[in-house]
């Protein structure tokens, strides 16, 4: 996972951007469900944590949430004690931040109106060919509504988009599949019917909260570095947890690949020596593949 091109590593040397700010805040929410689950400032420290990093950047609700949202399914089911507390908790938690989510999405206005702000970037800029190269992206990023930018930004580019969603699954199968296979064994191999569930509704609902990024926005790093990253802790925290039969699969993967080292040396080999995301937000290689194919396309050449 660390030498892979979506890793925490690759958020970590984007620290000038929100995303890593993001990825803390979800790390500090970590810290407090391993530690304090169940305590009454818990629930309140991880609305607020949420509620800021909601306002720090609202796509955090579509991209790290999902943790948060698989973690409480786990605690509901992982308890069945206190489960109409932790029903009232986490609903209640995640109807606030689904009600500050769409107010920022659907209400928020800059204060500077567009022609303004555009301005102003012409008045400090030394070069106005490069001023002006941040026109469409200013106004589409900050001022345009939802349906506008998507059909401005995600629809023309839709089929070459599917084309390289494809083609980073397949380059980034071996990561994946080492993510993937503990859960359907887990769900496999469990006797437990609630047990079952819980797996079944955690990783729904990470892809059910996640899909609206990759289906309205084109920064397909940023979208798979959160992904990979979601994915990591899950496993990790499961395993930190005991999870019984979570567990037993894992150790099995393990033993298995302790068995198979040349596989293991080639696989790190192949993950580490893929590059980082290129300038349009996919896979160098996958840029490669896609132009040589012809399926290669510019942002600046759609938006006029």
């Amino acid at each position: 996972y660390l030498l892979s091109p979506f890793s925490f590593l690759v958020l970590v040397n984007m620290i000038s951007r929100v995303d890593f700010y993001l990825a803390t805040a979800t790390l500090l929410f970590l810290y407090l469900f391993i530690r304090h689950r169940g305590t009454w400032y818990y629930y309140i420290l991880t609305l607020i944590i949420i509620c800021l990093a909601c306002l720090l950047h609202h796509i955090f609700c579509n991209i790290f949430f999902p943790l948060f949202f698989a973690l409480f399914i786990y605690d509901v089911f992982s308890d069945t004690e206190h489960i109409t507390k932790k029903i009232v908790c986490y609903l209640t938690i995640s109807l606030i931040v689904s009600l500050l989510f769409f107010s920022i999405v659907l209400f928020s206005t800059m204060n500077l109106d567009f022609e303004s702000l555009y301005s102003n970037l012409q008045e400090r800029s030394t070069d106005s060919t490069s001023a002006l190269s941040l026109k469409a992206p200013l106004y589409y990023e900050f001022y345009a509504k939802l349906p506008e930018h998507y059909i401005a930004y995600v629809q023309p580019v839709l089929k070459y988009n599917v084309a390289r969603f494809v083609l980073t699954i397949i380059v980034l199968s071996p990561l994946l599949l080492l993510f993937w296979i503990p859960w359907i064994l887990a769900i496999r191999h469990s006797a437990d019917k609630r047990e079952k569930w819980c797996y079944i509704l955690m990783q729904l609902f990470i892809h059910l909260i996640i899909l609206p990024a990759y289906l309205m926005a084109i920064d397909y790093d940023r979208w798979n570095c959160a992904y990979s990253f979601i994915q990591f802790c899950l496993i990790l925290i499961l395993y930190y947890l005991e999870e019984k039969t979570f567990v037993e699969q894992v150790d099995k993967i393990i033993c298995l690949l302790k068995q198979h080292f040349v596989v293991v040396l080639l696989l790190i080999i192949y993950i580490s020596s893929i590059d980082l995301p290129s300038g349009n937000s996919t896979l160098a290689i996958v840029d490669r593949i896609c132009n040589k194919f012809g399926l290669f396309w510019n942002v600046k050449e759609i938006i006029p």
